[in-house]
């Protein structure tokens, strides 16, 4: 679906693709363009890089992408969320919620191919779209709301700001580096990338502190952050051929709107501050509260899964609608995103315009015995992570205040 065969110079089949930009019409093609001629411009910045390339520095390179999956970031949550401050650790949920949302937004809207290959070898293989880079837009964004949180809320020395403030600069800008480095973004990518975080922080550091207090005032607030959030993931651009980006968006906001629901209709437990002892008992009891509490989410994920596909499925039978359950399969290589002479943007394509109608919804319907039918597989996976949210608020001091060593 979308992709064409061919034999360009990356070894790969063709691309055809139809940017949902352009139904802006010149506005969105201008857009594009120009940020294309942005991505092309680069390229002699990669080239050489690509020559500095030693395998000591590739190792370090990509030790530094690991920093940028959502494996780091759910550590990184939890952490905090349990063992620091919780209510950091719901701050950032809810701000990297966004963050994934409008990363993966702006991508699927312009699909914008990554740096071309040749001339440029990537070390890593990505299989979803270029700008803006969901590594350095989100690394922005998490790194500097740590330290922006930390300086004003916490009454940290001066020598201890500074030490946070070095280790934040040196997050952010080397995620920013690696990415050039592998090969996988432009200096095009990486700026815009930039600037969107900081902008993205900049409001949400106005409203961070507001949010959290209505949450826990008004419970209604929770009932319209989650249909606001269900209408935002249906209305996520998801263009032929897919990719995994509304995927990967669904679970960060899926996990965010949990979080919401558990703050402002859940009764607290344990509201003292959490935090464990630096000495040995309170390292074991942090382990075993983590260990534990890990095993707990992974089992309300799986009974959340089970438990929705069941009743969105008894619901989608009562209502006469056809549905199914099918998962997901990204039709994007790394050979399809880098740009090749094989690749085609079909922009006054009619057959393109009636292509890109037809997947809006392709995140949400199947295609099955030729009529469309409702898939569950979005909607679950979903509800799937609204519960492991909500459980991992609760969860955290209820195991601290129930373990001692």
């Amino acid at each position: 679906m979308g992709v064409e065969e061919g034999t360009g110079a990356s070894g790969g089949r063709g691309l055809s693709v139809y940017p949902p930009v352009y139904r802006l019409g010149s506005v969105g093609v201008w857009l594009r363009r120009s940020l294309h001629l942005g991505i092309l411009h680069g390229t002699p910045v990669l080239l050489r890089l690509q020559a500095l390339r030693t395998p000591l520095l590739t190792r370090v390179m990509k030790a530094a992408a690991l920093l940028g999956l959502e494996d780091f970031y759910t550590l990184l949550v939890i952490s905090l969320l349990w063992f620091v401050d919780a209510r950091l650790g719901r701050s950032l949920t809810y701000v990297m919620a966004l963050a994934f949302y409008l990363s993966g937004y702006i991508k699927n809207q312009l699909c914008l191919p990554r740096p071309p290959a040749p001339p440029i070898v990537p070390l890593e293989h990505c299989s979803d779209w270029a700008l803006p880079s969901n590594h350095a837009l989100v690394g922005v964004v998490v790194s500097w709301y740590i330290f922006f949180y930390t300086w004003l809320q916490h009454e940290a020395s001066g020598a201890s700001v500074a030490l946070l403030f070095a280790l934040v600069l040196v997050w952010s800008l080397f995620m920013m580096v690696a990415r050039l480095y592998l090969g996988v973004h432009s200096p095009a990518d990486v700026v815009c990338s930039g600037v969107i975080g900081c902008l993205l922080l900049a409001f949400w550091l106005q409203c961070d502190l507001a949010f959290d207090r209505f949450l826990s005032s008004s419970p209604h607030c929770a009932w319209v952050v989650l249909v606001l959030a269900a209408c935002a993931l249906c209305v996520h651009p998801d263009p032929s051929p897919l990719n995994s980006v509304l995927m990967e968006t669904v679970v960060v906001v899926g996990a965010a709107v949990g979080m919401v629901l558990a703050e402002g209709l859940l009764p607290p437990v344990h509201r003292q501050q959490v935090g464990v002892a630096f000495s040995p008992g309170g390292v074991c009891q942090a382990v075993v509260c983590f260990v534990v509490g890990v095993a707990v989410l992974m089992c309300c994920k799986e009974g959340g899964k089970l438990a929705s596909r069941w009743a969105l499925h008894l619901l989608c039978w009562l209502l006469g609608v056809r549905f199914i359950y099918q998962r997901r399969l990204t039709e994007l290589s790394w050979q399809h995103v880098h740009l090749s002479p094989d690749f085609k943007v079909l922009d006054e394509d009619e057959r393109g315009r009636e292509k890109a109608k037809a997947s809006v919804l392709s995140g949400w319907m199947w295609l099955e015995g030729g009529e469309e039918c409702f898939n569950s597989f979005m909607p679950v996976r979903f509800i799937s992570y609204v519960m492991v949210g909500l459980v991992a608020v609760k969860l955290g001091p209820l195991l601290l205040h129930s373990t001692t060593f």
